[in-house]
């Protein structure tokens, strides 16, 4: 059997939307619609070692829905993590990324 197929243009190809993948609901996505929208919260904590857990997941998630960068502090009096968006920008695809790795040496030696 055949395959059935179609020659498309450019016109055509960019009007199809490109595929994003869907990402899963996840328990942070409620904090981070708040901060997003300007809030400072605060989440209790059993200790240090939850904190990094948490602070990490949120801000992956902050950053991959809303592209927003997020400020992080720890009471460790009383167990809480606080959290507020960012004067920062997140970094845009426009800015080059410095490469992974060592810098490889110059041709030139001072």
């Amino acid at each position: 059997m055949a395959l059935n197929w179609t020659r498309l243009t450019d016109t055509e190809w960019d009007a199809i939307p490109a595929p994003r993948p869907k990402q899963k609901p996840s328990e942070y996505d409620d904090v981070v619609a708040a901060i997003n929208e300007g809030e400072i919260i605060g989440i209790p904590v059993a200790d240090e070692k939850e904190v990094r857990g948490k602070r990490i997941a949120i801000a992956r998630r902050a950053n991959s829905a809303h592209g927003v960068r997020l400020r992080f502090k720890y009471d460790a009096a009383n167990n809480i993590l606080a959290i507020r968006l960012s004067e920062k920008l997140a970094r845009d695809d426009s800015q080059p990324k410095r490469p992974v790795g060592r810098p490889k040496k110059s041709a030139q030696y001072p």
